[in-house]
């Protein structure tokens, strides 16, 4: 029996894969580029952690369109989206004059959270019925 590199996903599945590494890719350039930009319009004070973040972001991008099996790549955008969402919260309080920036990027990141949940979710699935199959 010949080994696979990775599981049977679906040509729909990987190209969503690479479609959200071509959007962490992007994302991560504006929070690398312009973080001032993004400090200022989310009441974020921290520009070191926005463009770290950018890096994140482009790192998990780049894994997304290089890897063989897209799954990892997947969950670590989940893990980044965490990160997102739990600094992003934190400017949407009363002392934030830029509290509804915080909270677009918030309610931006919760949606693209969902995508990236759902893909990862599928992907998951799929490696694990393929590996008890012995497929």
């Amino acid at each position: 029996m010949a080994r696979r590199d990775r599981p049977s996903y679906s040509e729909n599945d990987l190209t969503l894969a690479r479609a959200l590494g071509v959007l962490s890719i992007g994302l991560g350039l504006v929070d690398l580029f312009a973080r001032r930009g993004v400090s200022r319009k989310t009441g974020i004070r921290n520009q070191t952690l926005v463009g770290l973040y950018g890096l994140r972001e482009i790192c998990t991008g780049i894994g997304l369109l290089v890897a063989r099996d897209p799954m990892l790549w997947v969950w670590a955008r989940v893990g980044g989206d965490a990160l997102d969402m739990g600094t992003l919260a934190s400017g949407v309080t009363t002392r934030n004059p830029r509290r509804n920036g915080a909270l677009a990027g918030l309610l931006m990141v919760v949606g693209v959270t969902a995508l990236d949940l759902a893909l990862a979710g599928r992907l998951h699935g799929i490696a694990e019925r393929e590996a008890h199959s012995g497929s």
